[in-house]
C-alpha cells in the first residue's frame, strides 16, 4: 500500500495531462480478467480523480474516499480479515462450482434479481465503473439520464466501491419509495461537465407492475397457427407470464399448438418451472428432490384456473445451453409424454442452490443443497436430457455440467409420476407450415405436422 500510495501521488501530480470529461466518464477497470498492473492502475485512477477534482473542487471528499478505499491504511488484524474474506470468496467455488460467498454488505451480488416476482426498483439498469463513480449505460430512472456519471447516492460516494456494492446501491432499499439524493456529473452544452444534485424516486413500482411479457410469435400451421414462445430464463412468475401470453394469442388467432423455445435458457427458479408446468400438467407430481441429508421430497406443478391451462399439443426446443429449471420444464413434458422434446442434448444441471448466512455472520453463502431427477426418475445431473428427436444444434456454451470440477454426482430418483396422466396429445397433421423467422422452429413444426413425431421417450 505504501508503494501504491506513492504511485497515487505521482499520478495526481500529472492530472493536467487528461481531459476532465474523459477522466470522469471513461471506464477505469479491465473488462474481464485483470491485466493492468497495480502500479499503473493506481497512477491512472489518481490522475483521473485529480483532474476531475481540479475542475470541481467540491468533489475533494469523493477523491479522498476513493483513495482510502482503494489504498487503505489498515492494522495487521484488519488486513487479516481482508485476506481471509478474499480467500473464502475464492475457495467456495473450488468446492462447489455453483457456490459463492459474498460479504454481508454485498448480499445482493449473489441473487439474480431479474428472476424474482417483484424485483426491487433500480436507479439504473447497467453501468460502468469510472474513477469517480459509475457511468449509467442503460435504464436511467428519471430525472437521471443515460451517460450520467453517478458520484454519490444518499451522501455515500461511489468512487472506490466494488462493482457489486455499486450495483446494490442502485436498488431500492427495502422496497421503499422514499426519494434518494443522487449527485451526478452531466455533460453540458459546451462539452464540459456540470455537477447536478437530483432527487430520484427509487421504487419503480409502476414499471414493475407492468411486465414487458414474453417474446411470442404466430407461425402459420395449416389453416391455423402455432404459438412460439421464447423463454430466455425461468423467473418465479413464469406460470403467470405463460398464461397471459397464451390468453393473448388465443384472442388473436386459432392456436393449434405451442412451441416452447428453451434454447440457451440457463434456468432459474424451481417455483417458476413448477408454475410453467402447471399450465400443461396442472397439479401433477413432478420432481423428486434429494436434499443433502438424504431426505427426498416431491415438487408438484401448480394448479392454475381452468382458463389459464393449455390442453393442446406442445413441443419443447432445447440445445446444449438448456439447463437447470429449463431442463425441468422440457424433461417433465417428456416424462409425462405430454410434449415432444426436439433439438440437442441439454446441459445436464440437475442440482439446485440455496442461500445461507455463514456461521460467522460475516457474509452470505450460495451452496448446492439438492439434486433433482425427472418425474420418472431419469437423472439430469451430469447427463442432460436426450431429446425425443435429436438434431445437431450449435451450443451457446463451451462446456457441460459434467465438465465442471467437483460437480455433484448423477442421481437416479424414484418414479413419482401420476401414471394415469401419462398420455400423448398429438398435433394435427397439416401439409403446410410457415414461413418462420427461424428455420429450426419451422423444422420442428414440419416434423409434427407430418405426423412424424417419433416417440423415443
Amino acid at each position: 500500500m505504501t508503494t501504491l500510495r506513492t504511485e497515487w501521488v505521482a499520478g495526481a501530480a500529472d492530472a493536467a495531462a487528461i481531459d476532465v470529461p474523459v477522466a470522469a466518464s471513461e471506464a477505469a477497470f479491465d473488462d474481464g480478467p485483470v491485466k493492468t498492473p497495480a502500479k499503473k492502475l493506481a497512477r491512472v485512477l489518481a490522475q483521473r480523480a485529480a483532474a476531475v477534482q481540479k475542475g470541481h473542487p467540491e468533489l475533494a471528499g469523493v477523491v479522498s474516499s476513493a483513495r482510502d478505499r482503494w489504498l487503505p491504511v489498515l492494522s495487521k488484524e484488519a488486513w487479516g480479515e481482508v485476506v481471509l474474506s478474499a480467500a473464502v470468496r475464492a475457495y467456495i467455488p473450488l468446492l462447489d462450482p455453483h457456490g459463492a460467498w459474498a460479504p454481508a454488505e454485498e448480499p445482493s451480488s449473489l441473487y439474480d434479481r431479474d428472476l424474482e416476482t417483484a424485483p426491487p426498483g433500480r436507479l439504473w439498469t447497467t453501468a460502468t465503473r469510472t474513477a469517480l463513480g459509475t457511468r449509467i449505460e442503460t435504464g436511467a430512472h428519471k430525472p437521471l439520464l443515460d451517460k450520467d456519471v453517478v458520484v454519490s447516492v444518499d451522501g455515500l460516494p461511489l468512487a472506490g466501491l466494488s462493482a457489486e456494492a455499486i450495483d446494490q446501491l442502485s436498488e431500492s432499499p427495502d422496497g421503499t419509495a422514499e426519494p434518494r439524493a443522487v449527485r451526478v456529473l452531466r455533460k453540458t452544452k459546451d462539452g464540459g461537465l456540470g455537477l447536478v444534485e437530483l432527487s430520484v424516486a427509487s421504487a419503480l413500482a409502476d414499471e414493475a407492475a407492468a411486465p414487458a411479457g414474453l417474446h411470442t410469435s404466430l407461425v402459420p400451421y395449416g389453416a391455423t397457427s402455432a404459438l412460439v414462445i421464447r423463454l430466455d430464463d425461468v423467473p418465479d412468475a413464469l406460470g403467470e407470464e405463460l398464461a397471459r401470453a397464451i390468453g393473448k394469442a388465443r384472442g388473436e388467432a386459432e392456436i393449434s399448438g405451442i412451441v416452447l423455445d428453451l434454447r440457451g435458457n440457463g434456468g432459474g427458479s424451481i417455483d417458476g418451472a413448477s408454475g410453467a408446468l402447471g399450465v400443461f400438467l396442472p397439479g401433477a407430481p413432478l420432481f423428486p428432490l434429494k436434499h443433502r441429508d438424504g431426505t427426498i421430497e416431491t415438487e408438484r406443478a401448480t394448479e392454475p384456473p381452468m382458463e389459464d391451462r393449455w390442453t393442446g399439443p406442445v413441443v419443447a426446443l432445447v440445445d446444449g445451453g438448456t439447463a437447470s429449471a429449463a431442463e425441468m420444464i422440457a424433461g417433465a413434458l417428456k416424462a409425462y409424454r405430454r410434449g415432444l422434446v426436439v433439438g440437442a442434448r441439454t446441459y445436464g444441471k440437475g442440482c439446485a442452490q440455496e442461500y445461507l448466512d455463514d456461521d460467522a455472520h460475516a457474509g452470505v453463502l450460495r451452496l448446492t443443497t439438492l439434486l433433482f431427477s425427472l418425474p420418472d426418475g431419469t437423472p439430469v445431473q451430469r447427463v442432460g436430457i436426450e431429446p425425443s428427436v435429436t438434431w445437431a444444434l450449435p451450443s451457446p456454451l463451451k462446456e457441460r455440467e459434467a465438465d465442471l470440477p467437483r460437480s455433484p454426482p448423477t442421481w437416479i430418483g424414484p418414479d413419482v409420476r401420476d401414471h394415469k396422466r401419462v398420455s400423448e396429445v398429438p398435433w394435427a397433421t397439416v401439409a403446410n407450415v410457415g414461413p418462420c423467422s427461424d428455420e429450426v422452429v419451422c423444422r420442428a413444426l414440419a416434423l409434427v405436422g407430418k405426423g412424424k413425431a417419433i416417440a423415443k421417450r
